[in-house]
């Protein structure tokens, strides 16, 4: 299985929810996948997550480490003129060890929660 989260689009909502702008250290977005990314990998399942529609370097830089990134052309010209080293940030191992914020219930509210992310 494979779990499609749209950083941009989710980064979007926020924005006009709220009025606010976020750096990539505070991105709801980047929380979000993290905190999905992990609870898949805690519990075992054998699912892909991958983040798409990316805004910034930014965003790819905290979710370097996720089983996949659908990058624009624009963003990989960027990482590829960039020097920057990226540590990985998001790895099985270090997933299934990081406690999940807010008590994730393994129940039908916590499926639609995901849902709710789009």
């Amino acid at each position: 299985m494979i779990h499609i989260l749209h950083v941009g689009h989710n980064l979007d909502w926020h924005k006009k929810a709220t009025g606010k702008n976020y750096d990539q250290h505070e991105d709801p977005s980047v929380h979000a996948i993290t905190k999905i990314y992990n609870y898949y990998k805690q519990n075992g399942y054998n699912t892909i997550v991958m983040g798409a529609s990316f805004r910034s370097v930014g965003e790819i830089e905290e979710l370097a480490g996720c089983d996949f990134l659908t990058i624009s052309p624009n963003l990989l010209a960027e990482l590829h003129n960039s020097n920057k080293m990226f540590k990985r940030k998001l790895s099985p191992d270090k997933g299934m060890f990081c406690p999940l914020e807010g008590g994730v219930s393994h129940d039908l509210s916590f499926s639609l929660s995901l849902s709710l992310l789009y």
